[in-house]
């Protein structure tokens, strides 16, 4: 799905694209989890369709949706790290992660083959457990940002 720019001045009441994403989300998800309940059954499925998700992700074409921008260094109560500076309120965030959805679900199976995220076995591409968090994070911050809104706009009234 595509990602779009929050509206913080202006009251959007409908949004198409919206409407068919969570219609086709409700008929295809009994399946999906089907689907990630099958490939947790089986070592050699789970490498194959977490490789496969991976690669999914890491095409240009998914990841220019994430739009990840360049790390900058932050150093917070003397612990130094690197994030990513992305306004949510002025840039476009996606509220249509399925395979981010489906990534955490087979993620929920590999201790029961004593692998992680980083295990050799798994690893097809550059991208990191950051990289694949960061549409996740940004999805969160916008829903809580849009549920304080709410809040408030409620208490005014």
């Amino acid at each position: 799905m595509l990602a779009f720019t929050r509206c913080v001045n202006q009251h959007l009441e409908y949004e198409q694209e919206w409407e068919l994403a969570f219609h086709l989300h409700s008929k295809v998800s009994s399946v999906v989890a089907l689907a990630h309940e099958w490939c947790g059954c089986d070592k050699v499925v789970l490498i194959k369709a977490f490789r496969a998700t991976l690669k999914k992700l890491a095409e240009p074409s998914v990841m220019s949706v994430c739009m990840l921008g360049v790390p900058t260094t932050y150093t917070v109560a003397n612990h130094t790290t690197k994030c990513i500076d992305y306004d949510i309120s002025k840039r476009p965030v996606s509220i249509h992660i399925p395979l981010t959805r489906l990534l955490a679900a087979l993620c929920l199976h590999l201790p029961k083959y004593n692998l992680t995220f980083d295990s050799d076995e798994l690893m097809c591409t550059t991208l990191t457990i950051e990289q694949v968090m960061e549409p996740v994070l940004r999805q969160m911050a916008l829903r809580a940002q849009v549920r304080k809104s709410i809040a408030g706009f409620s208490k005014e009234n």
